[in-house]
């Protein structure tokens, strides 16, 4: 099954050993993930974000980093899902959007931890979140 996931999703796959991590983790066992190309970016910037914080250490990190690159990803570049993005700007900030247009295009659900983007108006496409939000 695809699935759209975005960065917290991958994030707490790698780092989070509590219950949302053990759902993300889960989760991308089971899926055919997917994401705009900007995805290993921007979960790369928040392993960094995390390590800075003092969340993981310098180790943590780097081997998060490696299993993040070797995670079987199909992404998508940002010019198909352009006019949708744009479409969506009055609920949601174009990297939002870029995932739920995605997960739209591909007519499957989307995986966050972002409780606030399942509650915006304007996307049609499912989410899937942990039991717990």
């Amino acid at each position: 099954m695809k699935l759209v996931v975005d960065p917290s999703v991958l994030v707490a796959a790698l780092i989070d050993c509590g219950p949302e991590g053990q759902w993300a983790e889960a989760l991308i066992s089971e899926a055919e993930l997917c994401g705009p190309a900007s995805l290993p970016i921007e979960a790369a910037n928040m392993l960094c974000r995390a390590e800075r914080a003092g969340d993981i250490d310098a180790t943590a990190a780097t081997l998060a980093h490696h299993a993040l690159c070797a995670l079987p990803l199909t992404l998508f570049d940002y010019e198909p899902l352009a006019d949708r993005v744009w479409a969506l700007r009055q609920d949601l900030c174009a990297d939002q959007a870029c995932y739920v247009a995605l997960a739209e295009a591909l007519d499957c659900e989307m995986a966050t931890l972002d409780t606030r983007l399942t509650q915006a108006s304007d996307p049609l496409c499912r989410f899937q979140i942990p039991n717990e939000k």
